[in-house]
C-alpha cells in the first residue's frame, strides 16, 4: 500500500513539472511576441496615421528611422541577453523572440512599400481594395517569409496564394532587401541561439 503511494506521489509530481515546463513554455513564447506586437503595430499605426494625414515622405522617413534603429537593436542581441537566472535559454523564448523580430520586419517592408505605393513611386497589383492595401502588403511579406522556410512548404500545404506580387522591378527589389534582413539577420540569429543552447544543454549534462 505505501508503495502504491509513493508511486501515486511520484507520477503526482511528474505531472506537475511537466504542466509547469508547459506553461513557463508557452509564457516565454508569448513574452516576446506581446512585447514586440507594440512595436509592429506603433510603425503600422503611425505610418497609415501620417499617410492619412498627407503626410506620406514623413512617413517614409518614419518608417525607414523605425526600421534602422530596430535593425541596430536586434544586431546587438547575444546569447547571454536572453539566458536565464539559471544561466540556460528556454527553447520557448527563442522560438516567440525569432518569431516577433520576423514579425516586425514583416510590418516594417509592409509599410514601406505602403507608403511607396501611396507616394505613386511604385505599383502593386491589389488583388482587394485601395483601403486595404497596408494589411494586404503585409500578408504578402508574411506570404514570402514563410516561402523562405526550407523544407515546410507551409504556403503550399495552405493552398495561399500571396495577396500581393512583390516580384518585378523596384518591388523585387524591396523584397530582395527583405529577404536578405530575413535570412542574414532574423535566421542567423536563430542559429546563434540554438547553438548557444546546445552549449548549454551539453555543459549542464
Amino acid at each position: 500500500m505505501e508503495g502504491n503511494t509513493s508511486a501515486a506521489a511520484v507520477a503526482l509530481r511528474v505531472a506537475k513539472n511537466a504542466v509547469e515546463a508547459v506553461i513557463r513554455n508557452l509564457l516565454a513564447v508569448l513574452l516576446p511576441l506581446i512585447a514586440l506586437a507594440f512595436v509592429a503595430s506603433g510603425i503600422r499605426n503611425g505610418s497609415e496615421w501620417l499617410v492619412g494625414h498627407g503626410a506620406p515622405a514623413f512617413a517614409l522617413a518614419f518608417v525607414l528611422v523605425c526600421g534602422l534603429g530596430f535593425l541596430a537593436l536586434v544586431l546587438i542581441v547575444k546569447p547571454e541577453h536572453v539566458r536565464e537566472s539559471g544561466g540556460h535559454i528556454r527553447p520557448g523564448f527563442l522560438f516567440g523572440l525569432v518569431a516577433a523580430i520576423a514579425f516586425v520586419w514583416i510590418y516594417i517592408f509592409g509599410a514601406i512599400s505602403y507608403v511607396l505605393l501611396e507616394l505613386g513611386w511604385i505599383e502593386y497589383a491589389l488583388s482587394g481594395a485601395r483601403a486595404n492595401a497596408l494589411p494586404d502588403l503585409c500578408d504578402a511579406y508574411l506570404w514570402y517569409f514563410l516561402d523562405l522556410i526550407p523544407g515546410l512548404h507551409i504556403n503550399e500545404a495552405l493552398g495561399w496564394p500571396p495577396d500581393v506580387a512583390l516580384t518585378g522591378g523596384w518591388r523585387g527589389v524591396i523584397l530582395t532587401v527583405f529577404r536578405i534582413v530575413i535570412v542574414y539577420q532574423v535566421f542567423t540569429l536563430a542559429r546563434r541561439l540554438i547553438e548557444a543552447g546546445k552549449v548549454d544543454a551539453g555543459k549542464r549534462a
